[in-house]
């Protein structure tokens, strides 16, 4: 069994199970990636976005980067990759080891626009 899960206006998914229980758990996970939840740019919403995979060797070690960038305002939506499994959009702030960063009622403080930043060549930061 087949079928075509459009995830967003411009990407869809083939889905292949091997019975109607397969099926629907392909489809379930097809439309559930978190990567596809953004259809345009948090910081200008523009819907004109590019996925990127950067890779970048530091000391011999490859590491890749994965992002969302808008063509328009160049922000990015950076996104990790659990040791199990399955990616996430890098929402909350973090501090030097990769933690969240925790308020005082213990949640994790949220990046401004949905975790789209972009560099700011006069602050240094992203933003």
């Amino acid at each position: 069994m087949k079928a075509t899960v459009w995830v967003t206006r411009n990407i869809s998914i083939d889905v292949d199970g091997t019975d109607d229980k397969n099926l629907f758990k392909g489809i379930a996970q097809a439309m559930n990636h978190e990567f596809f939840a953004d259809t345009c740019c948090g910081k200008c919403g523009c819907e004109d976005l590019k996925y990127q995979v950067r890779t970048v060797t530091t000391d011999g070690e490859e590491n890749e980067f994965y992002e969302i960038v808008c063509k328009k305002c160049y922000a990015k939506l950076s996104f990790g990759h659990a040791k199990a499994g399955g990616m996430y959009a890098k929402r909350l702030e973090v501090g030097a080891k990769g933690k969240a960063i925790k308020d005082e009622n213990d949640k994790g403080i949220k990046l401004p626009n949905k975790g789209w930043l972009r560099f700011n060549k006069e602050t240094g930061k992203n933003e």
